[in-house]
Parts: C-alpha cells; sequence; structure tokens
C-alpha cells in the first residue's frame, strides 16, 4: 500500500498466529488495495475501530464466515467532511473480493453529516455488526444492528436503537459512543 503524503489514512494488517507461536501476514487492508471501494485520503483513520468476528466457531471457517469491520471515521461522503463510514471484509481471500461500504444513507439510515464520524464506534457478535451514531442525524445519537448477512447493509434488517423509542428515554447525549 503507498499512504505517502497522506497522514492518517489508516490500513488495517490481519495477522495469523499458529499454535507454536509462528506470526505471519494473511492480509493487508486499506483502501489502496485492488478492487477495494474507497480511495485512501489524508484523514481517513481507515481502522480507527476494527472488530473481527467467526460467525460459524463450531464449523470449518469459510470466506463468508470470518469477518472483519473497519471504521474509517474521517471519511468525506462526497462534500461532507468527517461523515464517516464502515468497510466490511472478509478475513480469507483478496480484500476486494469481499468489501462492502455502509455510511448513513447507504445500509444505515440517515444522511451523512458533517463530523458524524461513522465507524468510530463498531461491537460485533456472531449475527450481528452494532455501528453507534453518537454524532446525528438522530437528535441523542443512535446504534444500528445488521445481520452479517451477505452483502451486510442491503437487506432492509436493520435494527435501530436510540433514546426516544423502544422504552429508552429521550434525552442524553452521544448514545452510541461505547458499544459492548
Amino acid at each position: 500500500m503507498n499512504n505517502a503524503n497522506r497522514a492518517d489514512a489508516g490500513r488495517v494488517l490481519a495477522l495469523r498466529v499458529t499454535a507454536a507461536g509462528a506470526v505471519s501476514e494473511l492480509a493487508d487492508f486499506g483502501q489502496e488495495a485492488v478492487d477495494v471501494t474507497g480511495t485512501a485520503e489524508a484523514g481517513d483513520r481507515f481502522g480507527a475501530k476494527v472488530t473481527a468476528v467467526n460467525t460459524s466457531p463450531n464449523a470449518v471457517s469459510t470466506a463468508a464466515g470470518l469477518r472483519l469491520a473497519v471504521g474509517v471515521p474521517g471519511e468525506a461522503i462526497g462534500a461532507v467532511k468527517g461523515a464517516g463510514a464502515v468497510q466490511t471484509f472478509s478475513l480469507l481471500g483478496a480484500p476486494g473480493d469481499s468489501d462492502f461500504w455502509l455510511e448513513a444513507g447507504n445500509g444505515l439510515p440517515g444522511t451523512p453529516g458533517a463530523n458524524q464520524l461513522v465507524g468510530n464506534s463498531l461491537h460485533t457478535t456472531g449475527t450481528r455488526l452494532y455501528i453507534g451514531m453518537p454524532n446525528g442525524p438522530a437528535t441523542h445519537g443512535a446504534v444500528h444492528a445488521l445481520p452479517w448477512a451477505s452483502p451486510i447493509g442491503t437487506t432492509g434488517a436493520v435494527t435501530t436503537y436510540q433514546p426516544g423509542q423502544n422504552g429508552l428515554p429521550a434525552a442524553g447525549q452521544a448514545f452510541g459512543t461505547a458499544i459492548r
């Protein structure tokens, strides 16, 4: 990857560690990789938050089952600076073979807004990817849960948690800053 002259563009390395302790590089993820959506730009902060999961831990690992979500909170969406995004990948195979792009209006509810920093708060389980949007567009923030179906974000089955809905009080600020 060539991130020269792109301060804080970011990248993620996946490593394989054997039972004997040998370490080798499994994959190099970034927006400069072949067929990966997006362009590495200064301030993107690709990899500021990372979460990985095996969606089928009791089965032989597959490209569909080993998933990686990468936050890109500094990503500009069009002319909207700091809107942010999340990219998902398989941990097996070439990064561009299975990347999906999520942003407000594309897989996530709402519209991109300045300094929303989508991708700054991530969590995963074997069935869902949770993306926090504490800086809007919802007044008090929100968390969106997407099923790990492929392609993620296109199934329409996004579950939203936010103050003022489903028993949560309509108060506070920055809901979704941390997800556990």
